[in-house]
């Protein structure tokens, strides 16, 4: 297991942040996954061979749910 930590630019909302959480954890290879509103901290617990797609995954599940923030991978 690997843990990632991003960073997010951008205003979000907490309901946002959950449902994003939420679409991240679906994703094949991840472990946990948690957001911090207040930090704009983005943590990614996943199984290193699927890192790739999982980081451009989650960008996209950011821009689809959340217009304000950007997800810096």
């Amino acid at each position: 297991m690997k843990t990632v930590r991003l960073r997010f630019t951008g205003q979000a909302c907490a309901a946002c942040c959950s449902k994003i959480e939420d679409e991240i954890r679906k994703l094949q290879g991840v472990k946990e996954v948690s957001i911090s509103v207040m930090s704009g901290l983005v943590k990614i617990t996943l199984e290193p061979e699927h890192e790739e797609a999982i980081l451009k995954e989650s960008k996209e599940i950011f821009d689809r749910i959340e217009h304000g923030a950007k997800l810096k991978i």
